[in-house]
């Protein structure tokens, strides 16, 4: 592994990124979720960013990395600051997230190759070697530092994320000179004051088609914050229409069916001559429920239809929705579901738009090993799988977890299955593991199981009484 540079972020820069944190946030320092949010934390969270090529870490150290030597945000943070890197580092990055310094972005894990939630620094947070000097902060006298600063400047009504800053010292080309101009840190909104209103002159990314229209229209501040505020209720309300707040169900009794329960939970599975014990694995279950999970991918619709595997797609989509390539594909297809337009189940798996859960097993020694994984649903034959990394890696990191981008034609159509299959049987469900070391003798004993036992397949869009 490269040892990354950390290039030391100077004291200007990050007296701009503190600023944003007063802003958007709260002021520094102060303390959220047990965590004491400083100065320092902030630079050594953004110099851990900033020392990647891409400007992007994974939010959580997986198994898989450690054993190869890769760190993620968590781990680096730690190592850096001496902190508890699982806790800490997760609320330095919610508060950097909502400071507009950096987002949460879906990467790979160079490892598993599987997607998991990472951070990025956004290019305007970015330096280097080479870099010059930032536009400078200058605060003025003790009282007015105390005060909140102008409602429009605290959020960019086009980007929602970043915050306003006056520039001076600067003149914009083929813009009439003014004194000073307003631009965001995150999208690069460029405003310049007329009289007492502002006019938006230039938008460096255009995310969504609609603020084309923004272009060149001169509004009172008032008038920008509340757009701004208006724009940023309804991207909360769609986020937390995704996520359905439930508290798991207590299982009862499993239902095995044909398979012998023994005292300590394992079940008896019948194989040719011989019986195998298949050992009970507890399933512990996070306390929500994600729905239409698909509409919160951060690829944009152009980027998805140039893959081969939406190619019949892709002329309709092209001729049609030409404006729309540049947003968001998540965006896109929650308004054409919301308008009951079924061209968004063209993007999905069979299973993209099921409810999904968060489940893990606990860290025994068990969880380290390989072998066939059986999932009973009311006694029946749910699944059935091989499984050659580890059953820790199985379901805490592949099974446990779906991300937006598993939701489509081009994600993990399994894991959505399988996933939904437990969500909607969460009272219901047995899982089972039979530890084995050989690869070959773990497909053979799977397919052993399937062909003996028949799993009924699940019917997309139907619930467990189906699936069963």
């Amino acid at each position: 592994m490269v040892t990354p540079q950390f290039f030391p972020i100077t004291p200007d820069f990050l007296t701009l990124a503190c600023e944003a944190v007063n802003r958007r946030v709260d002021q520094l320092p102060f303390l959220h979720k047990g965590v004491e949010i400083t100065r320092e934390r902030i630079g050594v969270a953004m110099e851990c960013l900033n020392a990647e090529a891409t400007h992007t870490l994974p939010l959580r150290t997986s198994p898989a990395m450690t054993k190869n030597m890769v760190e993620g945000f968590d781990r680096c943070f730690e190592l850096r600051f001496g902190a508890n890197g699982k806790i800490e580092a997760g609320v330095v990055a919610y508060v950097l997230i909502q400071s507009g310094i950096a987002e949460q972005v879906e990467v790979q894990d160079r490892c598993t190759h599987t997607r998991t939630n990472g951070l990025r620094l956004l290019p305007a947070w970015s330096w280097h070697i080479a870099s010059g000097t930032p536009p400078e902060y200058h605060p003025t006298d003790s009282k007015q530092k105390t005060e909140l600063p102008a409602a429009w400047l605290a959020r960019c009504p086009v980007c929602k994320t970043g915050i306003l800053q006056k520039v001076t010292g600067k003149q914009l080309f083929g813009i009439r000179a003014t004194d000073y101009y307003i631009e965001c840190t995150h999208c690069g909104a460029k405003y310049i004051p007329e009289k007492e209103n502002f006019r938006l002159v230039s938008i460096v990314t255009i995310r969504d088609p609609r603020w084309k229209q923004l272009l060149n229209s001169s509004r009172s501040p008032d008038a920008w914050a509340a757009l701004a505020q208006a724009n940023a209720s309804v991207h909360r309300q769609m986020v937390m229409a995704s996520v359905r707040k439930v508290v798991p169900k207590i299982a009862g009794e499993v239902n095995t069916g044909v398979f012998s329960k023994l005292k300590d939970g394992s079940i008896a599975v019948p194989t040719g001559e011989k019986t195998l014990f298949f050992r009970h694995v507890q399933l512990q279950f996070g306390r929500s429920i994600q729905v239409a999970l698909f509409t919160r991918s951060t690829r944009t619709l152009a980027d998805i239809i140039s893959l081969p595997v939406y190619s019949d797609i892709r002329p309709a989509i092209e001729r049609a929705y030409a404006p729309y390539l540049p947003g968001m594909v998540g965006a896109f297809l929650a308004e054409q579901k919301k308008h009951g337009e079924q061209l968004y189940s063209a993007f999905l798996n069979p299973y993209g738009d099921e409810e999904y859960c968060t489940f893990r097993i606990d860290e025994d020694e068990y969880s380290c090993q390989k072998g066939v994984i059986l999932i009973l649903v009311k006694g029946k034959v749910g699944y059935v799988s091989s499984c050659y990394t580890t059953f820790g890696t199985f379901f805490n990191d592949e099974l446990g977890r779906i991300i937006p981008d598993m939701c489509y034609r081009d994600g993990n159509e399994t894991a959505c299955r399988i996933n939904s299959l437990i969500c909607s049987s969460r009272d219901s469900v047995g899982v089972y593991v039979h530890a084995m070391t050989g690869d070959a003798a773990i497909d053979e004993l799977s397919r052993d199981i399937e062909s003996r036992y028949l799993p009924v397949p699940p019917v997309p869009g139907q619930g467990a009484d189906q699936r069963s």
